[in-house]
């Protein structure tokens, strides 16, 4: 795990359950054991799988790093072990180098997979989720055993109440082991129904999103009556009751935890026992609170997934764009070394202007990196000032002119400045016409085009490309993005376009995308004035 000066962390309140991080290596250890108390979280370390199952004993932690390699277990082994004593336990398997057999193993047995060195900011991210996701686990089984406990006593208490009992058990089998808040709303609403014979039914519920909102939005509804989409003010302070409901009766609270989670509205009812629809109400805000934080935990897991893919990605990406340069640099070097006094004059110009080039593209790439590192961690600056635009787009076009690649340049006289990095600025034009180039046929060119839009400027570069496809064009500007038309000359990372977004928003500017397929594709910057 990478080392610091400072690690930047979220300021809002987390929780900070206990973290074991076992590693044989003292430096790797002792490093994550102060980032993570950097932020916060308590962390001891561990250098062998005895001290690691000894510390569990006393330390109980609710996230364990495991390095792969220990010297008296390997960690998938060690993982086993700990997940035995605490299944609710996040463990994550940590190596220094990525193999199928260890993913293999990371995903059939852990909670997680990171591969050395881990950079401080995503160890404090993963670690963070992984506290999140065993408070998680634990309060579901808490939840699901409240529930069970509570329905055993009500069978053994009302077992002379035939009527209400049977419905409720009908809502528990409902509701047992169904984590899909839809298949509890539908188990509440029959339940109810039946048992109170009413006439219409429906389940409003709060939005997780903005909690303080006084109107609940209706999620299902059986009967002869259709309901209102919104419920609004319903628990209203002099009692009387909302216009889409008959009686202050037909409104029944659902909370739990002390937080109101929805509501259930009742007409038309042939029997109404306070009891039951308290029980019942109980039941159900318990249920619909798992199921939204199983949801939630689902979303959590797909985004783990998608970060765990973006990884790979981009260990493949980098792998094979830096290799290839440094492999032709190479090749070209030892050439030159053993066949120097062989080669004309004008054969040896040539290879080392191959070496420059492969270079400079060696240098690029890198560079690309650093900039995406620094837009992801939000230590990309800018320097604002006026900016020539006119300067820099006459720069541009001269820059392309001189490689053989001309670009169309049209621009109004008199462009006025505007608020921007004048060398940034000229980066964000660049990385926009080499994307045109990279993706349109040979033989082709691109056309920038520059000029007012209201009181700000505004750049178009249009290229005469394959196109985008649709479903590629609302994740263009994520890193790692690169399309897959035939004209498409894949020789980046899929960075381009996410460093151009994040420059412009550093500059106050923004961009956007529109494209045809098989005719080409239009990207169009704005920026302020001076």
């Amino acid at each position: 795990m990478s080392a610091a000066p400072a690690v930047t962390h979220d300021r809002r309140a987390v929780r900070t359950g206990a973290v074991l991080v076992v590693d044989d290596d003292d430096a790797m250890r002792e490093t994550a054991v102060e980032i993570l108390a950097a932020t916060g979280i308590q962390a001891e370390g561990a250098a062998s799988a005895a001290d690691a199952r000894t510390l569990q004993t006393t330390l109980q932690p609710e996230v364990a790093l495991v390095d792969q390699r220990l010297p008296d277990s390997t960690g998938v082994e060690l993982g086993s072990a700990l997940k035995r004593q605490d299944d609710d336990m996040t463990v994550l398997l940590v190596t220094g180098y990525a193999s199928l057999e260890n993913a293999i193993a990371a995903v059939w047995q852990f909670d997680g997979y990171l591969t050395k060195p881990v950079p401080p900011a995503e160890l404090v991210r993963v670690v963070r989720s992984g506290l999140e996701h065993t408070v998680l686990r634990r309060e579901n089984r808490s939840l699901v055993e409240e529930l069970q406990h509570a329905n055993a006593r009500l069978e053994e208490s009302v077992t002379e109440r035939t009527r209400e009992l049977q419905g409720l058990v009908r809502l528990a089998e409902g509701l047992a082991g169904s984590g899909d808040l839809d298949a509890v709303v539908a188990a509440c609403l029959q339940t109810v129904s039946a048992v109170t014979e009413a006439g219409y039914t429906g389940l409003y519920l709060a939005d997780e999103d903005d909690p303080g909102r006084s109107d609940l939005r209706l999620r299902g509804a059986i009967g002869d009556r259709p309901l209102a989409e919104l419920l609004r003010t319903w628990a209203r302070p002099n009692g009387a009751a909302p216009d889409d409901v008959v009686s202050a009766e037909d409104v029944v609270s659902l909370a739990a935890g002390g937080r109101t989670v929805g509501a259930l509205v009742i007409g038309g009812a042939a029997r109404r026992q306070p009891m039951f629809l308290s029980t019942l109400a109980a039941s159900t805000a318990v249920a619909i609170q798992n199921a939204q934080r199983l949801g939630r935990e689902r979303e959590t897991v797909e985004r783990l997934s998608e970060l765990a893919r973006m990884k790979t990605t981009f260990l493949a990406a980098v792998s094979h764009e830096l290799r290839t340069p440094l492999a032709a640099i190479l090749g070209l070097a030892e050439l030159l070394g053993t066949r120097l006094d062989r080669l004309a004059p004008e054969r040896s110009a040539e290879m080392m202007g191959q070496i420059l080039d492969q270079g400079h593209r060696l240098g690029g790439l890198i560079d690309d990196l650093l900039d995406a590192t620094r837009i992801e961690s939000g230590g990309l600056r800018v320097r604002l000032a006026e900016v020539d635009l006119a300067a820099v787009l006459d720069h541009v076009e001269r820059s392309f002119r001189a490689t053989g690649s001309p670009i169309a340049l049209r621009m109004p006289p008199g462009l006025p400045p505007v608020r921007g990095d004048a060398a940034r600025l000229e980066q964000v034009v660049s990385n926009l016409v080499t994307n045109g180039f990279k993706h349109s046929p040979p033989g082709t060119g691109v056309t920038v085009d520059a000029g007012l839009d209201g009181d700000r400027v505004r750049i178009a570069v249009t290229d005469s490309g394959s196109g985008i496809e649709p479903e590629l064009l609302e994740h263009l500007f994520e890193p790692f993005t690169q399309a897959s038309g035939v004209t498409a000359r894949r020789d980046g990372l899929g960075l381009g376009l996410y460093i151009v977004h994040g420059l412009l928003d550093q500059m106050g500017g923004s961009i956007a995308a529109e494209s045809t397929p098989g005719v080409g594709s239009r990207f169009t910057v704005t920026l302020e004035r001076a």
